[in-house]
């Protein structure tokens, strides 16, 4: 038997099972891609707080004065509310969590819209 083009011929049926086996998404890979962002982003929030990177999330080496002045639009971050270590501390181990959160797929998508707004935040922080 003769093989015929993929699109175009057949059934519904069959074009729907093509369609789902060449563009379908398998779970588990994105379930690894969610637990290395998650991962990475924990890490990251770590390191700036464990290394010197804090100082520039708190009012010590960069006020938030100065780097409201440098934004264009008003500034969305939950890092600019306070300029306080222990502020800033709090924020960076909800951060933490809600990374160990979407590593471990617990609440994934509250999960991922926390980290990604904090993440904001961190980038928001440092213009």
């Amino acid at each position: 038997h003769e093989s015929q083009p993929l699109i175009g011929h057949g059934s519904p049926g069959e074009r729907r099972r093509w369609l789902r086996a060449a563009f379908g998404i398998d779970r588990r890979s994105l379930a690894l891609f969610r637990s290395a962002v998650g991962l990475l982003v924990g890490l990251d929030v770590l390191l700036r707080v464990t290394v010197e990177d804090i100082r520039l999330l708190t009012d010590e080496m960069a006020p938030r004065s100065e780097a409201r002045s440098m934004l264009q639009t008003p500034s969305l971050s939950v890092y600019m509310l306070n300029g306080s270590r222990a502020f800033v501390l709090t924020v960076a181990a909800v951060h933490v969590l809600a990374a160990c959160y979407l590593a471990a797929g617990w609440h994934a998508r509250a999960s991922a819209v926390v980290v990604w707004g904090l993440q904001v935040s961190v980038v928001d922080r440092l213009p």
